[in-house]
């Protein structure tokens, strides 16, 4: 009896291995805000009366199914004064956080939020931070700006131009001028890069970067500062920030450009990261270092390109991701560019141009040509998009890959690398635009389509990639029934808003379209004029065929014994 369950068993564990997966099933897409819905309509912005909805200018989503939106109104009452707002919530349960023409919170009476100067971030806790500008009492434009964070309805101040409190955390007079780009993590911390103006500032040394919340807000590190500066020295202070993420637990990593003693356009860029209150240096160019690991003479050359429109990937455990050109021995066009990740001190090389490689992985003599930046999830996984070169005329071309250092995947591709849509034979891939990613691996993206029955009516889609199959989520062309209950109001879709401006890995505290849950949160213009921003159902990663398996495997002894026992 014992030979016949092993036997079985083995038996079972062959065919759950060898039996292929169940294709994905189609995705349902819900409707969280629509044009030209008014009253009670779920879809609209709950303000009654024939007010609704006639712009959608910006959205984010969480990791809980939850958005943040910035729209326009029209209807009774709306004019220049109250025109915009924020909503949160899910699908079916907007709800408004703050509109124009509203008492701004924490600030003083007589005060309100200024329409078109809202611009929202929402968390995993479903808290909301907010980026906007406010007019009334004793408000002009030295201190018409702030910063808030907190639940719908309970928003605190963080920061406000023209005020000391809750101030900069420097010398007494010192006040924000101005707030630059901010990012909103999950423990509602905003990180935010400012100018200050006050005793002692000047044009070197007038920006800084801060990380707080309404109870406190702290300086991180300051232009031409050296106590607040890069730690290279009394005489080397930061120039400029740029390119600011925030993790979860509060630490920021960015790229500063330096200035002061033995510092030229060599060695003039840097990415740090903050941990334990201090900055700690992770990549520099020049050959002072840290560098890329790539033997002596070799070194970082810079960290920027001209379409960088992402960022620094970075993530909880302090990994961070970015792309880099080299110099020195033995560089040359063809080999000069890569993409690393890890922390200071253990860098590791992910993806190079040209023959040394890391490569693709996809046979000999096709090697990497360049890259966009990265994105990094909570598992030090990382998604970019490459261009490809190799033999025959098809290349170069491109492909979105998603891994580790030394285990890539090629997720999608453009027609010669042959990991297109499966929309028929002679349909591909022509272009992609930056993809986001998840803690579990997956990657979305949008991409514009080429091949026989492709025309500009239906050449744009969004599709997901779940651990090598790809899923489609919406294409141009589409119908969606835009009702989200028993009722159907069907529309078809003729444009869809990209991705970009919305890409993230969840950790870095980007606005994100792309959750932990496989939801895909879109906008999309539809023939008969409306719009709306729609949400993708979500995608639960299942069991490998491995893990389903061995949990048979395990049931089957498990009822030997069992039997044996009887």
């Amino acid at each position: 009896m014992q030979r016949l369950t092993t036997y079985f068993a083995t038996s079972i564990l062959l065919l759950v291995v060898l039996t292929p997966s169940t294709p994905a099933a189609p995705l349902d897409i819900a409707t969280v805000a629509l044009f030209g819905v008014s009253g009670d309509d779920p879809r609209g912005p709950g303000l009654g009366g024939d007010i609704a909805f006639d712009g959608l200018l910006s959205f984010s989503l969480n990791s809980a199914g939850e958005v943040v939106l910035f729209g326009r109104l029209s209807g009774s009452g709306v004019d220049s004064t109250n025109r915009s707002g924020i909503w949160s919530g899910g699908v079916g349960n907007l709800g408004l956080v703050a509109r124009a023409g509203d008492a701004a919170p924490d600030i003083g009476v007589g005060i309100e939020f200024r329409s078109g100067g809202l611009f929202p971030s929402i968390n995993d806790a479903g808290e909301v931070a907010i980026h906007g500008t406010i007019i009334g009492n004793g408000v002009d434009d030295t201190n018409d700006s702030a910063l808030w964070a907190g639940t719908p309805g309970g928003l605190q101040l963080v920061a406000r131009t023209g005020t000391p409190g809750p101030g900069p955390g420097m010398e007494p007079g010192i006040v924000f001028d101005r707030f630059f780009s901010t990012e909103f993590n999950p423990a509602g911390q905003i990180a935010f890069v400012a100018r200050v103006t006050g005793p002692g500032i000047n044009f070197g040394n007038e920006n800084g970067l801060w990380v707080g919340d309404a109870d406190n807000v702290d300086i991180v590190a300051q232009t031409g500062n050296t106590t607040l500066g890069p730690g290279l020295g009394d005489g080397v202070s930061f120039a400029f920030f740029n390119r600011l993420e925030i993790n979860p637990v509060g630490d920021v990593a960015f790229e500063g450009t330096l200035q002061g003693v033995g510092v030229d356009a060599s060695n003039d860029r840097g990415i740090w990261r903050s941990q334990s209150g201090g900055l700690e240096l992770v990549a520099r160019n020049g050959s002072a270092g840290p560098g890329p690991g790539l033997g002596a003479g070799v070194h970082f050359e810079s960290f920027l390109t001209l379409i960088s429109t992402t960022g620094i990937g970075f993530n909880a455990a302090g990994d961070v991701a970015f792309q880099a050109f080299l110099t020195g021995t033995g560089i040359d066009a063809t080999n000069k560019h890569g993409i690393w990740v890890g922390e200071p001190g253990s860098l590791q090389l992910l993806a190079r141009s040209g023959a040394s490689g890391p490569g693709p992985g996809l046979g000999p003599d096709i090697d990497f040509e360049g890259f966009l930046d990265p994105v990094l999830n909570s598992a030090g996984e990382v998604a970019f998009l490459g261009s490809v070169s190799g033999p025959g005329p098809e290349f170069p071309t491109v492909g979105i890959f998603v891994g580790t250092p030394g285990d890539l995947r090629l997720a999608a591709s453009t027609a010669s690398l042959g990991v297109g849509p499966d929309l028929g034979e002679g349909v591909e891939f022509l272009a992609f635009d930056f993809p986001a990613i998840n803690s579990n691996g997956h990657s979305a993206f949008l991409a514009e389509l080429t091949g026989p029955g492709v025309d500009d009516t239906n050449n744009l889609g969004i599709w997901m990639d779940a651990a090598g199959e790809l899923q489609m989520i919406v294409r141009m062309g589409d119908q969606l029934d835009l009702d989200n209950g028993p009722g159907v109001d069907m529309r078809t879709v003729s444009e869809l808003f990209p991705l970009l401006g919305n890409v993230s890995g969840n950790q870095d505290g980007r606005r994100s379209s792309f959750n932990d849950r496989g939801q895909v949160l879109f906008g999309a213009s539809f023939t008969d004029g409306s719009f709306g921003i729609m949400l993708s159902s979500e995608i639960v990663p299942e069991p490998s065929s491995l893990v389903l398996a061995v949990m048979a495997l395990m049931g089957l002894l498990a009822y030997g014994r069992r039997r044996r026992r009887t």
